[in-house]
């Protein structure tokens, strides 16, 4: 009778695992916690089994006090368990890096944003399919500058200024994904752009140049004026 109560929970479990995952692997938070306890402790016992860390008593204590306030726990191996926006997932802790710069002067100047996979280049005519684009008008400060968040960033939204942490929290940027998200600000420091999270209002007068962002991944390539 024990064998087969076990077998039920362990099919159960499986298949509120694959319920909850979401395409990038993690799990959807509010499900994992609705479910019954049994259920929670054995789906997210599978979780932490996909690492390199060790599935104890101890590890799990942690993991669901973790999912139930919606904090963080250690698992050991260069692994942490997240449970914050939204998303339940296990990453590997990397070292600290310092942070990436990219300096762009005027048009025809480019590079690519070191540690991120982003490359920009500063054109004079609306980006290609596939490439995101920020207009840039005769206001701008020049240079610019792409680089990583910094504390104290700030965001002038249409509800006035904002903190850039905030609005990387309600965009549900993972957190250990906000420290390689490019953000281009410019000579007086003014956030002006997050690349493929948020855009400023499009300037009224004509623009005059263009900023390219080409994500990771990406298959443009930039063809050479003629």
């Amino acid at each position: 009778m024990v064998a087969e109560d076990e077998s039920l929970l362990a099919s159960m479990a499986d298949a509120a695992f694959d319920r909850l995952r979401l395409e990038d692997g993690a799990l959807d938070a509010v499900g994992v916690r609705a479910l019954e306890p049994a259920l929670r402790r054995r789906v997210l016992a599978r979780l932490v089994a996909g690492t390199e860390a060790a599935v104890d008593e101890a590890t799990l204590a942690r993991v669901q006090r973790a999912v139930a306030q919606g904090g963080t726990a250690t698992l050991g191996r260069g692994y942490v368990l997240r449970a914050t926006s939204g998303r339940v997932r296990c990453v590997r802790q990397v070292p600290s890096t310092p942070p990436a710069e990219l300096r762009l002067e005027h048009a025809g100047s480019r590079g690519a944003l070191v540690g991120t996979g982003w490359n920009f280049s500063v054109e004079f005519a609306p980006p290609p399919a596939g490439v995101l684009g920020l207009a840039l008008g005769d206001g701008t400060r020049w240079p610019l500058t792409v680089r990583t968040r910094r504390p104290g960033d700030r965001v002038c939204t249409a509800r006035g200024q904002r903190k850039l942490q905030d609005v990387l929290v309600d965009l549900r940027v993972p957190a250990e994904a906000r420290a390689t998200r490019p953000v281009v600000a410019d000579a007086e420091g003014q956030v002006l752009w997050l690349p493929g999270l948020w855009s400023p209002v499009a300037p009224r007068a004509a623009a005059r140049e263009y900023l390219w962002a080409v994500p990771p991944g990406s298959s443009i390539q930039r063809t050479a004026a003629l």
